[in-house]
């Protein structure tokens, strides 16, 4: 039987009243709250009891002290006076308990308290989310994702990019709430402390942090996971190692940190070596993912089985003596496959195929397509113009226009699919019945 557990809890910092709410029906339950580890509280095991906590702030505390100062070490002898018992820190916050059934409470002054709280807030709580906030604003502007409105193939297929926005606007989401519920819940409680007189808890947002939660675990598991079903196995492989890496890094710079404490070093010696550890772990983890891999496995992880291709340089011109180039790529919505084929002779074969995954989605990805057609006559930035779709089976067909003139580069939608297909030469039928067969999904009857 476990004698201790860990508890990831998505409270905010400042919602101290739901904090010892749980606190109590842990103690409740046979578990008594002692300490922290990383993003988790840790319990051991008690025997269940009637227990009432509270949170109090300390803003002059930290996570990297050894030992209370003296003057938080006369307020926890002042709580003891009183009935009530530490039970746990982290960083400004400090958990009490008290046996009694209706204890007098630790804080007196509603107002007093409110700015106690939002000076604890400030050393830490607030700085952290300000930071992440800017992360999720530079990597949203820096980091050149598809346009999904110019370019919604690319977008909806490349899995890393979709993926990497969507994980980008949800740390900006998480971020923005978290602000804007702390500083309107801080105006509010200055108020009624001012006013009534009364401490306000935090109307908290814990199902939103825990909705945000179960979204990036949700995004990051479906980015590994298209990565390693549709392509880009490279991107799911760094992804996965760079998360294990990461995890590592905090697992052994929080075991620094416990060490130093042991020690009794300063809070700064302590600081240093943490942050230090972490920055150093960091770089050399980084610096030998990008070694390991681009050196040694790129090859072999971007290498794509040529086998299973729908259609080949050696369907269209014979012989097996050619080079390719070819790339899978995709997310749940969309997957890409796109093949060049070629040899010195000049004779070459390269096709797109673009296959919508959800039924649903058909409609509206062609739409999207045509939408940019019908607006400037281009996709993807090249121009097309309108050609007879019967030759290829498709149900509509568009051939690239080179300055008025057609051109065997052809963009064909066939159901649920979206063909760009070029080659030299001009297609037979033949070719055009192969293409509507292997490309299109097509039933032709020889």
């Amino acid at each position: 039987m476990r004698n201790k557990k860990r508890e990831l809890l998505v409270y905010s910092l400042y919602d101290y009243d739901a904090y010892a709410r749980h606190f109590a029906k842990m103690a409740r339950c046979g578990w008594m709250v002692e300490g922290t580890a990383p993003y988790t509280w840790v319990y051991r095991r008690c025997e269940p009891r009637e227990l009432t906590f509270a949170v109090s702030y300390f803003a002059r505390a930290s996570m990297f002290d050894s030992e209370p100062g003296e003057e938080q070490r006369e307020f926890i002898a002042f709580c003891e006076r009183t009935g009530w018992k530490l039970a746990a820190t982290n960083a400004q916050m400090q958990v009490f308990y008290n046996e009694r059934p209706d204890p007098v409470p630790i804080e007196t002054d509603p107002a007093l308290e409110v700015e106690t709280i939002h000076r604890a807030a400030k050393r830490m709580y607030l700085p952290l989310i300000w930071i992440i906030l800017g992360i999720g604003v530079l990597e949203t502007v820096t980091i050149r994702h598809p346009d999904p409105m110019a370019h919604p193939l690319t977008f909806l297929a490349r899995g890393s990019a979709f993926y990497s926005l969507a994980a980008n606007l949800l740390v900006l989401l998480y971020a923005a709430v978290e602000l804007a519920a702390y500083f309107l819940w801080l105006r509010r409680a200055r108020r009624a402390a001012r006013e009534m007189g009364t401490l306000i808890p935090s109307a908290g947002h814990r199902r939103f942090n825990a909705v945000m939660l179960a979204l990036t675990l949700a995004v990051l598991i479906c980015a590994l996971g298209s990565s390693f079903l549709y392509g880009g196995r490279l991107f799911g492989f760094v992804t996965a190692l760079m998360q294990v890496l990461m995890a590592v890094a905090i697992a052994i710079s929080w075991k620094i940190r416990k060490l130093m404490m042991r020690r009794h070093a300063s809070r700064t010696a302590t600081m240093l070596a943490t942050f230090g550890t972490a920055i150093v772990l960091s770089v050399v983890m980084v610096m030998g993912t990008l070694t390991v891999t681009l050196g040694y496995l790129s090859k072999d992880l971007l290498r794509e089985d040529p086998e299973g291709l729908p259609l080949t340089f050696t369907d269209v011109y014979g012989g097996s003596d050619y080079r390719e180039n070819i790339r899978r790529d995709g997310s749940p919505f969309l997957t890409s496959l796109s093949v060049l084929q070629y040899r010195a002779a000049g004779d070459s074969l390269e096709y797109e195929l673009y296959q919508v995954r959800l039924p649903f989605l058909e409609t509206p990805v062609r739409n999207l397509v045509l939408r940019d057609l019908e607006k400037d006559g281009t996709v993807e930035g090249v121009p097309y113009m309108e050609a007879d779709p019967a030759p290829w089976h498709a149900d509509i067909a568009f051939c690239r226009d080179r300055q008025g003139k057609p051109a065997d580069d052809w963009l064909l939608f066939y159901d649920g699919r979206i063909v760009f297909f070029d080659m030299d030469g001009e297609a037979t039928q033949a070719l055009r019945d192969t293409v509507a067969e292997k490309l299109g999904g097509k039933e032709i009857s020889k």
